[in-house]
């Protein structure tokens, strides 16, 4: 599997078990056992596939918070596909954000050909550039060490893999662990099956107020005030967890996919968080919202991205 597959393959899954931790138990949250094997199973189908074609629009917004509201809105549409030795990924966005009252554009183009990134737009005024994508690794691996990633208690490959062994060493991280597996997942997690268009249309919903105000969450909170440098008694935490729940009690993020039964791709997965803050600030609109809704076609036909003409590369280091 390429790197760039690697890497979209990672996001999506980073994404699903955000709202389906089925690390914690056997469970499949109201679904069948037929139906929870082919939603869990579609992203790792999806991403096998040697390409496909995308469409997304994606939304964000902070109101309520301040004198200016904050907001992004982006479109975007591109392909992936290519060869271990010739991956080819195209990404072409369209959008604004307002900060502070100003509005900035979002537009821009990124392409990977080979192992080169180029990338234009983004109102940098430069025309085409590109890097080629081992001294990009090698610059974030030195940023990495700036930052004291050396040093860090754990080994990021490994948590990456799925072995989390690494953390048993840090300091209340086997109590937090074993909280965490008492976690029951069914108690803020609900998963339905609908069918639609001849797609199984699965709708996964998280209760971020029943998360919060879970048994094992609010253990882990108070576990947390046992740690070095936190003043926090675990009567606290614990009331600060009770308090935290009852400030998101009309949070909600929903997740959903779109399968086709008959070769389990993934046609369309839409992600919907919406966090009222009213009663953190006392204004009725204030809170968060985001809406990523990602559409997928052409799987296994052909792809061409070609590379810029004239593109000016990038020295590392720059």
């Amino acid at each position: 599997m390429s790197t760039l597959r690697k890497l979209s393959f990672c996001m999506l899954v980073a994404l699903f078990l955000l709202v389906v931790p089925t690390i914690f138990a056997q469970e499949t949250f109201g679904l069948s056992d037929e139906d929870f094997a082919l939603l869990s199973a579609a992203p790792a189908v999806t991403f096998a596939s040697d390409s496909f074609a995308f469409e997304f629009t994606a939304n964000f917004s902070v109101g309520g918070m301040g004198s200016e509201e904050t907001s992004a809105s982006i479109s975007g549409s591109g392909v992936f596909g290519g060869s271990e030795d010739n991956p080819l990924f195209q990404l072409i966005l369209n959008g604004e954000a307002i900060l502070e009252g100003e509005t900035q554009p979002l537009s821009g183009e990124i392409r990977i050909v080979g192992n080169t990134l180029y990338w234009s737009g983004f109102d940098n005024g430069a025309g085409w550039q590109g890097q080629t994508l081992e001294s990009l690794a090698s610059e974030f691996g030195d940023l990495a060490g700036m930052m004291g990633g050396g040093d860090l208690p754990v080994d990021p490959e490994s948590l990456a893999s799925g072995d989390l062994s690494g953390l048993a060493g840090m300091e209340g991280m086997s109590e937090a662990m074993a909280a965490l597996a008492s976690l029951d997942p069914s108690e803020f997690i609900t998963m339905t099956r609908d069918d639609a268009n001849g797609l199984a249309h699965f709708t996964v919903d998280l209760s971020i107020s029943d998360l919060l105000s879970s048994p094992a969450v609010i253990s882990m909170m108070g576990m947390a005030g046992g740690m070095e440098g936190m003043e926090m008694s675990e009567q606290e935490m614990q009331s600060m967890a009770m308090g935290m729940a009852m400030l998101f009690a009309d949070a909600s993020a929903t997740f959903e996919e779109y399968v086709d039964p008959a070769t389990s791709l993934l046609q369309r997965a839409v992600l919907d968080i919406n966090v009222p803050l009213s009663a953190m600030t006392g204004d009725a609109s204030a809170g968060i919202a985001l809406n990523f809704d990602i559409s997928l076609s052409g799987f296994g036909e052909p792809v061409t991205v070609e590379a810029p003409e004239g593109a000016t590369m990038v020295p590392a280091g720059n």
